[in-house]
């Protein structure tokens, strides 16, 4: 059998491939010495190697006698992204099922930030970070000023995504001063219990005024108690 193809291959392999292998070994070394989200580096690592493999028919490649033979990976270009953008959100939906979204809540410009990238990756009228991050306050505001429009389907669910998230954070807003104030209420109720206690141990020693005062204070508690 000839196996001057595995020959032919080996010399075909450039520069920027070989630091690519590299990079893909890295990544599967994170991903399973360190476990460093296997899920995501597993495939990440596998892909940056398979895909630089010479004469592997992944890419578009040219042979001699033949010409350019189209890859997959220009075949999913062409399908999944330049005619249907499907590829980058079915990317965002799987990468963020498997994402704590705690942190997000907790720290808004994470949030923001992210969004506004994204938006300027996928939106033609969106060029500056800075323009994202000022379209993410319109649409999380819902103030709508319509001087940048999301026009791709992806720009657009980015955008129901941030405007959901700023209605969610702002309904947040009167739970937490409510939760707030009733914890604050709890402490001066347990402050006031500490007292009368204190004062009940010092019964014999009080004044007939200090007396009348937490005499006030105890009918006081206990019609706050009833109500």
């Amino acid at each position: 059998m000839d196996f001057s193809f595995l020959w032919q291959g080996l010399l075909s392999i450039t520069l920027q491939q070989l630091v690519m292998y590299v990079i893909g070994g890295l990544l599967i070394y994170l991903a399973i010495e360190k476990g460093f989200e296997p899920a995501l580096l597993m495939p990440m690592g596998f892909g940056a190697i398979l895909v630089n493999l010479p004469l592997s028919g992944v890419v578009n490649q040219f042979s001699a006698g033949i010409g350019e033979t189209p890859g997959i990976i220009q075949w999913l270009f062409e399908v999944g992204i330049e005619a249907s953008e499907a590829m980058p959100l079915l990317l965002f939906i799987g990468i963020g099922a498997m994402i704590d979204f705690g942190p997000l809540l907790a720290n808004p410009k994470l949030f923001l930030c992210g969004a506004a990238a994204v938006l300027t990756v996928l939106e033609p009228g969106i060029n500056t970070l800075g323009d994202g991050l000022w379209y993410c306050f319109v649409a999380s505001t819902t103030i709508g000023f319509g001087d940048i429009c999301a026009v791709t389907r992806g720009g657009r669910i980015v955008t129901v995504l941030v405007a959901a998230y700023g209605i969610l954070m702002t309904a947040m807003v009167p739970g937490v001063v409510v939760s707030y104030y009733m914890e604050y209420l709890k402490v001066r109720e347990k402050e006031t219990i500490s007292v009368f206690l204190e004062k009940l141990e010092m019964l014999p020693e009080l004044s007939e005024e200090e007396l009348r005062e937490l005499s006030r204070r105890i009918r006081e508690f206990g019609h706050k108690k009833q109500d």
